[in-house]
């Protein structure tokens, strides 16, 4: 499938898989879009602080204000500190 086609095709499904889940769960299990409006809420509020942080540390590290781990520990020592940051956020 062309990138022309993939992309515009995923922003329509990324908008509008969650909306038709959560009409859907709505209509069965009565809970009023209330809570829907919370957990999008506690995303935007999470990716608020989340983006920035990792920003600055990564400045922090190219700068060298932080010490970068050796080359071969990379892969390893990325996926502990954006896992970590994220359930930080």
């Amino acid at each position: 499938m062309p990138a022309t086609i993939a992309h515009p095709l995923n922003a329509i499904l990324m908008i509008a898989l969650p909306v038709v889940l959560g009409i859907l769960l709505e209509r069965k299990f009565h809970l009023g879009w209330g809570l829907w409006w919370i957990g999008a809420g506690t995303f935007i509020f999470s990716q608020v602080g989340h983006i920035p942080f990792n920003i600055g540390l990564t400045a922090l590290f190219q700068r060298g204000v932080l010490p970068s781990p050796p080359q071969s520990w990379t892969l390893v020592f990325n996926a502990a500190i954006l896992g970590l940051s994220a359930g930080l956020w």
